[in-house]
């Protein structure tokens, strides 16, 4: 590797994430659903697949879980895979926790790479497999994509930063796979929520937020079948005596008027107003929810327009919410307020007579912010909570600046 290649081994740290291992094990949900019906069937209860109560999703094909090789456990990455990269240091370094799996053998390694974010693209991050994996079928395989733990691909041609500030963690899919890129991540998830890898990945500098959670276990039930019902013949009931029936002149009564038109008219006023008060209720939670709902892929905010928290509730004097707002202003700076404070902003591009170019925000429906068809990039760090208002979590900016030190 020469000198100008943007990677280096984390080889004097005194703390780090240590050299993992192992095998992905997996069990068919079908055999599960075939063991709980002989159980049954040996308790006594006449069991089958259809009377198994499983409130697992039919997709979920597969149950996995991982098991670590306790013989790597506690060899340093940099000194097991990585000892023969050149130390470089870097300004603005960030930290890759890479997982590798092959979905034949199932078996998995995790990795540890340090790169330049000022010139280290996603491609890169391929490049360094073949000499940083100790596993034959790890080293030999052809790797196809990139992805997050929630099975978003990172973009080969991209800028690492856009993805990765500080640590992170991403999946090598290799060729041979024929799961989705979701599946991929979702054989992940055992390994990243063993406690011996959770807690190494925090140490390393990786968020709590950014690690996907424990799989809940769930409950199943085996439901007897319902006993038959005897069907009974009903009895014939005896006729009822007819009684005797007495005819009376009746004298009629004089025509009284008619007071049906008046309550006609009456509950057809009801119902005009009730479609109007509908109407109008529908236009005003219109309105409020495009006020007041955060950025999300798909959303547009113009220059000049803004956005509150509160919506059109905050104009009522009784109702209490934060007082978080964001203006799009005209200079291509993004603005979030609390109050009348400035609490984050995100700078883009501001469009000129250009024909192809969007003025303000634009989110694209893979989440990246962008102003004038630019990238959105930090400029603050932000003083309060970003999400889940005023953006959501799938939304992607840069983030420069903004450093994890392990």
């Amino acid at each position: 590797m020469t000198s100008e290649e943007p990677v280096r081994a984390v080889g004097k740290k005194k703390r780090g994430m240590k050299r993992l291992k192992g095998l992905i094990t997996g069990k068919s949900r079908r055999e599960k659903r075939k063991a709980k019906a002989a159980a049954a069937a040996a308790a006594g209860a006449t069991a089958t697949e259809e009377n198994i109560v499983d409130n697992v999703p039919d997709d979920a094909s597969t149950v996995y879980g991982a098991e670590l090789d306790a013989s790597v456990i506690g060899k340093s990455s940099s000194s097991a895979s990585l000892s023969t990269a050149k130390s470089t240091i870097f300004a603005d370094p960030v930290q890759v926790i890479l997982l590798i799996m092959d979905p034949q053998t199932r078996r998995f390694e995790l990795l540890q790479l340090e790169f330049d974010s000022a010139m280290a693209k996603v491609s890169d991050i391929y490049k360094q497999i073949p000499t940083a994996a100790t596993e034959d079928v790890l080293q030999n395989a052809t790797y196809k994509a990139i992805i997050t733990p929630k099975g978003e691909e990172l973009k080969q041609d991209a800028s690492l930063s856009d993805y990765v500030t500080g640590a992170s963690v991403v999946i090598a899919v290799p060729e041979s796979s024929e799961e989705t890129l979701e599946k991929c991540a979702s054989m992940a998830v055992p390994i990243l929520t063993n406690s011996k890898v959770h807690k190494m990945l925090i140490s390393s500098g990786v968020k709590p937020e950014d690690l996907p959670e424990k799989p809940k276990k769930v409950k199943r039930s085996v439901v007897p079948p319902e006993p038959p019902v005897e069907e009974k013949t009903p009895e014939p009931e005896p006729e009822p005596l007819k009684p005797i029936e007495e005819k009376v002149t009746e004298t009629p009564a004089p025509a009284a008027a008619d007071p049906a038109p008046k309550k006609k008219k009456k509950s057809s006023n009801h119902f005009v107003i009730g479609i109007l008060f509908a109407i109008f209720a529908h236009l005003f939670y219109k309105a409020h929810m495009n006020f007041s709902s955060p950025l999300a892929p798909g959303s547009t905010l113009s220059p000049g327009k803004s956005k509150s928290a509160c919506g059109l509730l905050g104009f009522l004097p009784f109702y209490s919410c934060p007082e978080l707002s964001m203006t799009m202003g005209t200079d291509g700076v993004l603005s979030v307020f609390d109050g009348g404070e400035v609490v984050f902003s995100l700078t883009g591009k501001v469009c000129g007579d250009e024909d192809d170019c969007t003025g303000g925000v634009v989110v694209s429906d893979n989440g990246s912010l962008l102003i004038g068809g630019e990238l959105a990039k930090a400029s603050m760090k932000a003083l309060t909570a970003v999400t889940p208002w005023p953006f959501s979590e799938d939304v992607v900016y840069k983030k420069t600046g903004i450093r994890n030190i392990i």
